[in-house]
This record gives C-alpha cells, sequence and structure tokens, in this order.
C-alpha cells in the first residue's frame, strides 16, 4: 500500500507536506488554465463589442453630420442656431460617456479570482 492511500492521520509529516503541495501546484495549475480560459472569452467578447462600438460611432457621425447642417439651415443658418445644436450634442455626449462608464467591466477575471480566494481559504482550512 502507498503512503498517499493511508488514512492522513497514519502519514509522516513530511509525506503530508509533500501531499498538500502536490495538491496545491495541481490545483493552481487548474486555476491557471482556466483564467486562461477565462481571458480568451473576455477578449473575443471586447473585440466584438470594439468592432461593432467602432462601426456605430463611424455612421454615427456621418448621420450626425448630415443631420446637424439640416437642422441648423433650418433655424436659419445663423450662429445661434449652430450654439444651440452643438450645446445639445454636448449634452448627448455627456450622456453617452455616463453609459459608456456604467458598463465597461468592473472587474476583470472576477471569476477566477473568486476561485483563488476560494481555494486559499480551503487550503488554509487543509492545512491548519
Amino acid at each position: 500500500m502507498s503512503a498517499i492511500q493511508d488514512p492522513p492521520e497514519l502519514l509522516p509529516t513530511t509525506d503530508l507536506v509533500k501531499q498538500a503541495l502536490s495538491e496545491a501546484r495541481e490545483l493552481v495549475q487548474l486555476e491557471v488554465r482556466i483564467a486562461k480560459e477565462e481571458l480568451r472569452e473576455e477578449l473575443v467578447e471586447a473585440k466584438r463589442a470594439a468592432i461593432a462600438g467602432a462601426l456605430a460611432i463611424g455612421i454615427g457621425m456621418l448621420v450626425l453630420g448630415a443631420l446637424l447642417v439640416a437642422v441648423i439651415l433650418a433655424l436659419g443658418g445663423t450662429v445661434v442656431a449652430a450654439l444651440v445644436v452643438a450645446a445639445g450634442l454636448a449634452a448627448l455626449a455627456a450622456i453617452s460617456v455616463a453609459v459608456a462608464y456604467a458598463a465597461a467591466p468592473k472587474s476583470v477575471l472576477g471569476k477566477t479570482r473568486k476561485h483563488l480566494k476560494q481555494d486559499a481559504t480551503e487550503l488554509k482550512e487543509h492545512v491548519a
């Protein structure tokens, strides 16, 4: 019968430490693999969002330019009309910034951090 299969209370301390280190090493390797996969998934999502966002911004700028010219001309083509339109755009920009900030991820690799904290707690309990 190998030492690893013996009940923990019958194993020498050195074997217990070796076993704990081996399990910890395996756990770290698994967590690294999980973190890499999670990061890949998040990068794919971020790339997709960035491409769609850049396309939307480009098209939106073209539309907005055409609409602004039409609005300013409809308001008489004066400096005051142009300033009123610019103020409206500034308000829309502020709202857009607030929405973008709210939508941005707050924690990178959140799942992995949670798993690592749980694993560390369990390891401390197991070793103690």
